[in-house]
């Protein structure tokens, strides 16, 4: 509303903004080698995944058009639950493992807890 914050504050509004229980707000790196992490909006429809950055784009990106190093999920927070990415578990030499960008495929593939 103030057209300031960070991607968290912008995601948290456009996902308000949004109104489907669907969609879900993502924790992650938007791009592989970055230290920062990032927040940005999964949110299906018209069959498809879509990326909304609401920090860096102004249009959304569909998901499956998304390189494997571009914004890589740790986890997602939804009104049907809050998920573990398969990118947020660490490797065996401590650091984070790195998986496709994709949004949760169905609930049976992924951590769900309340």
């Amino acid at each position: 509303m103030q057209h300031s914050g960070d991607c968290k504050s912008k995601s948290l509004w456009l996902l308000d903004s949004l109104a489907d229980g669907n969609a879900l707000l993502c924790i992650g790196k938007s791009e592989k080698n970055l230290r920062t992490s990032h927040a940005w909006i999964y949110w299906r429809s018209g069959g498809r995944w879509w990326i909304m950055d609401s920090t860096d784009r102004a249009d959304p990106i569909a998901a499956d058009t998304v390189s494997a190093d571009r914004y890589i999920p740790y986890y997602s927070f939804g009104k049907c639950g809050t998920f573990r990415h398969p990118a947020a578990r660490l490797s065996p030499n401590g650091g984070n493992a790195v998986a496709a960008s994709s949004p949760p495929a169905s609930e049976s593939t992924q951590r769900k807890t309340r």
